[in-house]
Parts: structure tokens; C-alpha cells; sequence
């Protein structure tokens, strides 16, 4: 998102979803522009996979 921001893009920061995926699943960390609650636990084995 700070990446988009500082590009200067017309960006609406509402409209962004951001979902951390590998081959261990998937976990949505932020719907709407705002964090969601998640397992930490599973978005750990998603990072290290």
C-alpha cells in the first residue's frame, strides 16, 4: 500500500484487499483497506513455506 501511495497513482486505499498465499493456504490479512483478524499461527506456516 506505501507503494502505491508513493507512486502517484490514484489509488483507493477502500478498495484494497491484501491476501498472503502459498503452498501451505492462504490468509487475508486486510479487506476494504482494513486489517482483518486471521490466525497467526497459519499466516506463519503461509510466510515460511
Amino acid at each position: 500500500m506505501a507503494a502505491a501511495g508513493y507512486s502517484g497513482a490514484d489509488v483507493d486505499p477502500t478498495r484494497a484487499d491484501c491476501i498472503i498465499k502459498s503452498a501451505a493456504g492462504e490468509v487475508q490479512v486486510m479487506k476494504d483497506g482494513f486489517g482483518t483478524e486471521f490466525s497467526e499461527e497459519l499466516a506463519k506456516k503461509v510466510l515460511t513455506e
